[in-house]
């Protein structure tokens, strides 16, 4: 597995699935889980921007929040803009 997706519900919730998308950054998901801190414990706020970034067969994963801006996946993968 190495692709992922991200949706955003029209409640405004993120869900995310696919390679490294787990809150260690390496473990795969399998099915669509929430972007919230239940799922990512060290994220914090409200979520304002989601990206994904990846190179060859890793990703990265960031979240900008009203009080952090949180990074997931594999360090260098992607550059936030």
């Amino acid at each position: 597995m190495f692709h992922n997706s991200v949706v955003k519900e029209a409640s405004n919730n993120y869900k995310i699935w696919g390679a490294f998308a787990s809150s260690n950054g390496t473990d795969p998901i399998l099915s669509p889980q929430y972007i919230n801190q239940s799922n990512y414990p060290v994220l914090t706020g409200n979520i304002k921007k989601l990206a994904l970034g990846s190179s060859s067969s890793y990703i990265q994963l960031f979240v900008f929040t009203s009080d952090v801006l949180f990074l997931s996946g594999t360090p260098g993968t992607g550059t936030p803009i």
